[in-house]
């Protein structure tokens, strides 16, 4: 009986073959043990099954091989692809490249007057340039501070240079005109132009405080250049030469102008402050007996009215 229950708990302490039996398979081996020691005594206890749950390790499960040694299955490790990634490139567009078109040159324009405004240069000079300009333009001081010196170094004797009104600005810029012309009535209209753009930022500011204060600034240039104030203040308040200026704006636009400064060199039109090489080029053309074939470039000039 000892044997018995010796082999029946050395068969239930073996998991694998504990698994592979079946549990009247295990009785049946148990009672051929037995059987075997029949000689020495009834059984005096009922023997006792024990049954034990095996515990298996879900890391490496067990399967029998041929020969009965356990065999531990090794997991399969998942590989993992990594994505690709995909790089978008965006085309390249070849943008065409736009094409200038050369700027035609100016027409002509016939029959533009000099008035009887202020001029300098011979009456019968091969080159006649009309300027229509204002006190107030920034593009017209440029002009006359750094071209217009160089045009009457470079072509003296060979030009006729003619000062005429565009007003811009409205009543300051007329009154400004005005007192060019009063200062004209006593032949110092050119004094009076290189003061008025020497002071260009005294002038504008005036203009800005009132008119009343932009005639005194204005009387006040007539005394520092040796006018009879008494004669220029009573021209400045009676607005003789109010209309004259307002001649000279409605001709300019009945010629094309729509902005100072302007110029008419020979009748061929040039637009805005342009460098002295624009106008030597209009001017050499004119002097050679014709026009320029050169495209004039646009330049900042003051729109009017």
């Amino acid at each position: 009986m000892a044997a018995e229950t010796h082999i029946g708990r050395a068969l239930l302490r073996t998991p694998v073959l504990l698994g592979m039996m079946t549990l009247s398979a295990v009785l049946a081996l148990a009672a051929a043990c037995g059987g075997e020691e029949e000689g020495q005594g009834e059984p005096t206890t009922t023997p006792t099954h024990e049954t034990r749950t095996p515990t298996l390790s879900p890391s490496a499960p067990e399967t029998e091989t041929p020969g009965g040694t356990p065999a531990v299955v090794q997991p399969t490790p998942a590989v993992v692809q990594p994505t690709p990634t995909v790089v978008q490139r965006t085309p390249t567009v070849a943008q065409p490249t736009p094409t200038v078109q050369p700027r035609p040159t100016p027409p002509v324009v016939e029959g533009v007057s000099v008035d009887d405004d202020p001029s300098w240069g011979p009456e019968d000079a091969p080159v006649t340039i009309i300027e229509f300009s204002e006190f107030l333009c920034p593009y017209c001081q440029r002009f006359a501070l750094q071209t217009l010196p160089q045009i009457k170094q470079a072509y003296e004797g060979k030009v006729k240079y003619v000062y005429r009104d565009f007003i811009v600005h409205g009543e300051p810029a007329t009154k400004i005109s005005e007192a060019t012309e009063c200062a004209d009535d006593q032949d110092k209209f050119w004094e009076y132009h290189d003061k008025l753009w020497e002071e260009y930022q005294t002038v504008g500011q005036q203009a800005g405080t009132g008119m009343d204060a932009l005639a005194t600034t204005l009387k006040g240039y007539a005394s520092d250049l040796g006018l009879d104030t008494a004669t220029f203040d009573d021209c400045l308040d009676s607005g003789k030469h109010t209309a004259e200026v307002q001649k000279d704006s409605q001709d300019a636009r009945s010629y094309g102008v729509s902005g100072t400064p302007a110029f008419f060199i020979n009748g061929q039109m040039v637009s805005g402050a342009q460098p002295f090489s624009v106008f030597k080029a209009v001017i050499d053309a004119a002097l050679e007996g014709g026009e320029s074939s050169s495209a004039i470039p646009t330049v900042p000039s003051r729109a009017g009215g």
